[in-house]
């Protein structure tokens, strides 16, 4: 197809006569056939004619990215009939340039939106390339900054064997409730030297000082039914386990410690069914993967109604 576009850098050049070229032969016998295709710029590889009629060029390497080729069949190219091609044909098409195929948080979320928020001190990022990059021009083309202050952020950039996949590690922990903007530049290149076709700034803020959003039930409210559950809700992630003990009710009460989410703590309490509840509540806790925070103590009262067996 003339002037295509975004082709495949992988890509094999396809050519199909109207009229039969060669006779029908089994590859290794058509080192006498011809070869009908020159290329500008030149493209090393090897040509094989699939059939009579279809002949199909498969470069040595992947053609170069984000660039523009013309492919060219010569006049005098005879059919099988000892007719001739009158006049040269040729036709031209454009490589796909550089491209960044995905973004993720590490063990986090694929393809986030550009602002994001609650990230943890210590998340790394993943960003898939569709070819091998020059890693030496991402380095050079690769900010990460803190949007506050303006300072660069110390980073560890490391790829895999195929330097398709660059993984962005924090060199120490970020600040907290921070926000910082990670920028990959268009004029990074790829290994055969093409730009990107755009770049990427992912903008973030990192996880708040851990506190209370929400509790249920409200503080000071009395329920008009049973219910044996609490709820607290985190502005940031927590670590479950590290509630263990921190967490008392009186009167006494058994009470099963569970997650819904990262930032969301149920508790499950066995309360005396033949009377109202009255209970109060203290806790300290860890961030997720993160040290410990030692707020001051939260109490809450509130009062259920009885059990209706």
């Amino acid at each position: 197809m003339d002037n295509a576009e975004e082709v495949d850098p992988t890509t094999s050049i396809t050519v199909i006569f109207n009229h039969p070229v060669v006779p029908l032969q089994i590859t290794e016998e058509q080192n006498d056939l011809p070869q009908p295709l020159t290329f500008l710029p030149e493209i090393k590889g090897i040509g094989e004619w699939v059939n009579s009629s279809v002949y199909v060029f498969q470069p040595e390497e992947a053609l170069l990215s984000g660039s523009n080729y013309k492919v060219r069949v010569e006049a005098g190219l005879e059919d099988t009939n000892g007719e001739a091609l009158q006049r040269p044909f040729s036709w031209t098409f454009s490589t796909r340039a550089p491209m960044i195929g995905s973004l993720a948080l590490k063990d986090g979320a694929q393809n986030p939106p550009t602002t994001i928020g609650n990230v943890l001190l210590d998340q790394a990022f993943l960003v898939t390339f569709l070819q091998p990059m020059d890693t030496k021009s991402m380095r050079e083309n690769f900010k990460f900054v803190n949007r506050e202050t303006g300072d660069s952020f110390p980073t560890s950039l490391t790829w895999n064997k195929d330097e398709t996949i660059l993984t962005i590690t924090p060199s120490r922990r970020y600040e907290i409730a921070s926000f910082y903007d990670l920028s990959i530049l268009d004029s990074a290149r790829a290994k055969d030297g093409g730009k990107l076709k755009e770049g990427w700034t992912l903008r973030f803020g990192t996880v708040p000082l851990p506190k209370i959003e929400h509790i249920f039930p409200e503080p000071n409210s009395k329920a008009e039914t049973f219910n044996a559950s609490i709820e607290i809700k985190f502005v940031s992630p927590m670590k479950l386990d590290s509630f263990e003990n921190k967490i008392k009710i009186t009167p006494q009460a058994e009470k099963n410690c569970s997650g819904t989410s990262t930032t969301m703590i149920g508790l499950c309490v066995s309360l005396d069914w033949n009377r109202n509840g009255i209970m109060c509540s203290y806790l300290t806790g860890h961030w997720k993967n993160l040290p410990a925070f030692h707020p001051r103590r939260r109490i809450l009262s509130f009062s259920t109604e009885k059990f209706n067996p």
